[in-house]
């Protein structure tokens, strides 16, 4: 919601047009209504089957409050996020109001491309994380691949069979412990979602956390889903060319070349395991980030 809303239809208007009973406090209608200042809702009265028109102070006083003086800042909320942010949740799971306006007060401007973007389900948490991550991938790959595209390599150092396979073995082990970490991560994320007492505000570091979860689990599954790729495609390269690569010179698939390690093999590969590990950090950064932002 934006900072400032206008009435400029008078309360006896707008209970009739809504079928509501007015209270006895009615108002000159006003061009601008800003928080803390008391605002026109409907809502159904809580014993009787009719709806009442009232006037109440704009802001929110959390359940653990003592006094009314940190309402005027609680006044946005997104709808994306307001059924599962605690400061939130349940006043939307149960006490639904209808705000009447007479006009929306929003600055005028020009929309750009980026910004018709953003109002479009491109930019859902999801859709703009596999965008983001998509990007950064490829943009990897065409850094690796593209200068020596024609490019091909020996696996084995010293063209010795079996030499690169303890390289693997410690490329996979490290692949395998951010990946452990990874999953890991979701499972708490999750967990702290889902256990979260209904009854008891969680404390300040855990409300900032269930805050930066979803996108932070997001991240995270992108690791699991690079690393897996990752480790699953370096066996296979390595696997076919050591089949094809030490075939006799006269063989049908050693003259096709297949299982040369080309460039674009090496490039994916890298590709995969670089975008993996900066996934992870990335997540722990919006973790970070979201802790320790005042």
């Amino acid at each position: 919601m934006y900072g400032d809303l206008p009435t400029l239809v008078p309360l006896q208007a707008i209970a009739d047009h809504c079928d509501a009973l007015p209270d006895d406090d009615d108002r000159t209608p006003r061009c601008n209504i800003a928080p803390t200042q008391p605002v026109p809702i409907i809502r159904q009265h809580p014993k009787e089957p009719h709806r009442d028109l009232s006037l109440v102070r704009w802001g929110l006083i959390p359940s653990w409050a003592k006094d009314a003086s940190s309402s005027g800042g609680m006044i946005n909320a997104r709808s994306e996020s307001a059924v599962v942010k605690p400061l939130f949740r349940c006043g939307v799971s149960g006490r639904e109001t209808l705000i009447p306006m007479g006009a929306y007060n929003s600055p005028c401007e020009v929309l750009s491309p980026l910004r018709l973007l953003q109002m479009t389900s491109l930019f859902h948490p999801i859709s703009s994380t596999v965008l983001s991550a998509a990007f950064v991938f490829t943009a990897i790959f065409l850094v690796l691949w593209f200068p020596t595209r024609k490019t091909s390599y020996l696996m084995d150092p010293g063209d010795k069979p079996g030499a690169f396979e303890p390289h693997i073995k410690r490329y996979q082990e490290l692949a395998r412990l951010v990946l452990t970490l990874a999953t890991a991560s979701v499972a708490f994320l999750i967990n702290l979602i889902v256990n979260l007492p209904e009854k008891h505000f969680p404390s300040d570091t855990a409300a900032k956390l269930l805050n930066a979860a979803p996108q932070a689990i997001l991240f995270l599954c992108a690791t699991a889903f690079f690393l897996l790729l990752f480790m699953t495609l370096l066996k296979f390269f390595y696997e076919n060319y050591s089949h094809f690569h030490y075939l006799p010179e006269t063989h049908t698939d050693k003259k096709r070349g297949i299982g040369e390690y080309r460039r674009w093999k090496y490039a994916l590969v890298l590709s995969l395991g670089y975008s993996g590990f900066l996934a992870f950090f990335t997540a722990y950064a919006w973790l970070a980030r979201s802790l320790f932002r005042s």
